[in-house]
């Protein structure tokens, strides 16, 4: 067990979160619904790309971690179970956003396009089941005791496969049609590191991120007010250094560090961590630092958004997934765009809202 001198909500971290939230919904609605011209030409579309995708995944991510280290419920088999549910979650999620949704398509069209498409969806590799992953993995190393510096081993050794596999191991092109013959065994090789498209979010690339929120963590829990400043305070000065330099040099010596193309983000390596995880503890020290700016009503948003969290990503692309059905993708210019992101936003917030509210109120039905 840690030493809680700083125990209990961290409210900027809730303020982080809440805002990969905003972010997240939009990015996946830029991508769902715009055009080209919106999402890759547009200041609008570039902004939300860059904070949506390349920020707010790690920083969910890292969050995840110090999330870890700060709960009561973080003992091995509890992990492990929740690690179970979030996979299985992932897959069901894929069921209800893609693949029935281009069922009722394919029924309504008689298009054949949608089968594959159908399949395609079902088996996509995506952040819940990468979260599920996560979990399992801490409950195995807190059942073997890992300290930090095993922690930093492991990491290491990781980082060290991923870019032999990456590299030098198989990659499944032309893999988004399950007639393919590999196409089951790409689905499920991807879940460690990318062999195909179906993989956007593959073990060995993205535990990077919980492993640094952890050891983060293992040190913020431990801070008094000054000591939890000062944290912060390098936290931003490192990574400031370590974003700008690396981005520098990648760009001088034309290095594709994750930023290039979709699949080498996904798929990116050990540069690519330093990068998108120095630029999302940025993010995170500079939260720090300005909540208290932040207006109250925001705050309250925010912090509701961080505790409903799964809910509202489990809701926000069954919305969007339906929604996609019945306007076709990637039609909307900017001004449809906002409007769509504004109401899924919206309708994900008030029905992730009622939902715990109404688990929230059997329990207590069941106490009587």
């Amino acid at each position: 067990m840690e030493e809680r001198i700083n125990g209990g909500r961290q409210k900027e971290l809730d303020y982080a979160k809440g805002l990969a939230i905003l972010f997240m919904i939009a990015v996946h609605c830029l991508e769902t619904f715009a055009n080209s011209s919106v999402a890759e030409e547009a200041a609008y579309g570039i902004m939300v790309e860059f904070l949506g995708s390349f920020t707010s995944a790690t920083v969910f991510m890292i969050l995840l971690g110090v999330g870890i280290i700060y709960s009561r419920k973080s003992e091995p088999r509890l992990l492990v179970m929740r690690g179970l549910l979030l996979v299985g979650a992932g897959y069901l999620l894929n069921l209800m956003r893609g693949f029935l949704p281009m069922l009722v398509s394919w029924q309504l069209t008689g298009d054949d396009e949608w089968l594959s498409d159908m399949m395609v969806e079902l088996f996509r590799i995506d952040i819940l089941q990468f979260a599920g992953l996560t979990f399992l993995f801490f409950g195995l190393t807190k059942k073997m005791k890992f300290k930090s510096a095993a922690y930093v081993a492991v990491l290491s050794a990781f980082a060290l496969v991923n870019f032999f596999l990456v590299n030098y191991g198989f990659y499944y092109s032309n893999i988004m049609n399950y007639h393919n013959s590999k196409f089951f065994l790409a689905a499920l090789s991807g879940l460690l590191w990318g062999t195909s498209e179906l993989s956007s979010f593959p073990f060995l690339t993205w535990i990077f991120y919980p492993v640094a929120g952890y050891l983060f963590g293992h040190y913020l829990i431990k801070q008094d007010v000054e000591g939890k400043k000062r944290l912060f305070t390098v936290t931003v000065l490192v990574s400031t250094v370590a974003f700008s330099a690396i981005v520098l040099l990648c760009w001088y010596f034309e290095i594709d560090y994750g930023w290039e193309t979709d699949a080498s983000f996904y798929h990116h390596l050990l540069l690519g961590n330093i990068v998108f995880g120095s630029c999302a503890f940025l993010l995170i020290g500079i939260v720090f630092f300005l909540n208290r700016s932040i207006p109250e009503l925001l705050q309250t948003i925010l912090s509701r958004w961080s505790v409903n969290v799964t809910e509202i990503y489990f809701i926000q692309w069954i919305l969007i997934g339906w929604i996609a059905i019945g306007t076709d993708y990637n039609q909307f210019g900017i001004i449809k765009t906002v409007t769509v992101t504004i109401v899924v936003m919206i309708a994900s917030d008030w029905i992730a809202a009622l939902y715990r509210k109404t688990k929230l109120h059997s329990r207590k039905l069941e106490r009587v």
